[in-house]
């Protein structure tokens, strides 16, 4: 198994959703299939197995998160090289195919958001920067 790269913002928002499934949402909703199981024939009570596929979701949601948390090591920005891509760089790429830009700030689970620019180090795309220096040319082939 893998370590999983975190910063100190990313393992807050990990924990943090992980806290709220267990003590807010999973018994809601598992309150919310103990009322339905109560109200007689299951095979036609649609609520029932949509509450209890909702409380199976809500579960392997808590399972991998506990699993990212428990893999989850710290990243030390301070320790990481200044003059090459790690986690939690900015770095803006050009197309040379386009000659269009963009901007991407790498980042460790519980951060990453596509519409931000703010990709995962584990995604391919950041694989292919990290290590690099400021200039050098980078090929990448994307789905």
């Amino acid at each position: 198994m893998q370590g999983i790269p975190l910063s100190k913002k990313g393992r807050e928002r990990l924990q943090s959703e992980l806290d709220a499934l267990i003590s807010q949402k999973r018994p809601a909703v598992a309150k919310s299939v103990e009322e339905f199981r109560n109200m007689g024939d299951l095979s036609e009570n649609a609520p029932y197995h949509a509450a209890r596929e909702e409380l199976a979701m809500i579960d392997a949601r808590v399972g991998l998160l506990e699993d990212m948390l428990a893999r989850g090591f710290l990243v030390d920005r301070a320790r990481l090289p200044r003059d090459r891509v790690a986690f939690g760089t900015r770095v803006e790429a050009e197309n040379l195919t386009t000659s269009s830009s963009e901007v991407y700030h790498l980042v460790g689970e519980g951060e990453a958001d596509p519409e931000k620019g703010w990709i995962l180090t584990l995604a391919p795309l950041a694989q292919a920067f990290i290590g690099k220096k400021v200039g050098e040319t980078v090929t990448v082939k994307l789905p």
